[in-house]
């Protein structure tokens, strides 16, 4: 299990990072960060890990939040998006069908995240 933690927490504490480096030149690479603000973030993040612990009762609240989210971003709403930003996207472009096909794959993306969101609180709630 602390091995476990290590290798989830590592990824994450990266994903801070990379995000923070956007703003801040300090976290574009990890050997800049001095190591105070270092154990700071890490501390925050296994605070916020131990929190979620002990309060979310049942590990399946948090496998149907995660595969609801992501399964409908990964599996709907990234595709339509990726094709419509790729470059060259207009209804003149790609035809009619393409064009409507390709907005229903994000809309219904849309309703997978937030039906499968709803349905995971629902079926923890009652």
């Amino acid at each position: 299990m602390c091995v476990g933690f290590a290798i989830c927490m590592q990824p994450s504490r990266d994903a801070v990072y990379y995000c923070l480096g956007w703003h801040f030149s300090m976290f574009k690479d990890i050997r800049t960060v001095p190591f105070w603000l270092n154990a700071v973030i890490c501390t925050g993040l296994s605070v916020l890990a131990l929190v979620l612990g002990l309060f979310i009762p049942n590990v399946n609240v948090v496998f149907g939040l995660v595969g609801s989210f992501c399964g409908g971003f990964l599996g709907f709403i990234y595709p339509a998006l990726y094709v419509m930003y790729a470059g060259n996207w207009g209804l003149r472009q790609v035809g009619w069908l393409h064009y409507v096909s390709t907005y229903l794959l994000l809309i219904a993306g849309v309703v997978a995240v937030v039906f499968g969101t709803v349905a995971s609180i629902y079926g923890e709630v009652h």
